[in-house]
């Protein structure tokens, strides 16, 4: 079922003879830059950030409707991308964001990354009823410990799973089966620690 969700990278466009572009391939939307880890491999746990730091934030809806409406003036991309370094579920707009965005009809594709600790039922709702295409979760331990070592958070790997769980049984209840789920870790170079990864989220992405 994941050659689907991955048709688009085998349909891959010579730049040299495609530039310039009358619009780009993907656009990148930024619900928010704001992120509730604090994972010690990223630049948004660095001490000395800068305006990077000042200028973090929520998108306003407004700045979003604009976004879409503009886009729609494009012919359509390839993938509409909702985040760039933040986590998008700590924007209390996200469902809204995402049903307009998937309503506009831009994009071949709609689809977010999460680290989905705040991946609520009502989100899951939303994602299964605009038809989000596909959700790229972002795991970064094989267990608890290394889970609560590298992404420097409260909260449990656990937790992270059971709302996988969740958006899967309504998934299952509404009979669809988008939004696509793909979960990815840091890799261990361990086959061992990937292998108890691979096996601990299969049921669920």
């Amino acid at each position: 079922m994941i050659t689907k969700y991955t048709a688009l990278k085998e349909t891959r466009v010579n730049l040299r003879e495609a530039i310039p572009l009358p619009k780009p391939f993907t656009l990148l939307l930024e619900p928010s830059s704001l992120c509730n880890f604090s994972c010690k491999m990223c630049f948004q746990s660095a001490e000395h950030q800068g305006k990077f730091k000042e200028k973090r934030g929520l998108m306003p809806m407004d700045i979003f409707e604009k976004a879409i409406a503009e886009a729609q003036a494009w012919a359509k991309l390839k993938v509409l991308k909702l985040c760039v370094y933040g986590e998008p579920l700590t924007n209390p707009n996200f469902c809204r964001m995402l049903s307009m965005a998937c309503a506009a009809g831009i994009a071949e594709r709609v689809e977010t990354t999460t680290n989905a600790s705040l991946l609520t039922a009502e989100v899951a709702e939303a994602m299964i009823a605009a038809g989000l295409d596909y959700v790229r979760v972002s795991i970064y331990g094989h267990d608890e410990a290394s889970h609560a070592a590298t992404a420097r958070t409260k909260t449990p790997l656990q937790k992270i799973y059971s709302n996988l769980k969740l958006l899967q049984s309504m998934k299952r209840a509404a009979k669809v089966e988008r939004p696509f789920v793909a979960v990815k870790m840091l890799d261990t170079f361990d086959p061992q620690r990937n292998g108890a990864f691979k096996a601990a989220f299969a049921d669920v992405a």
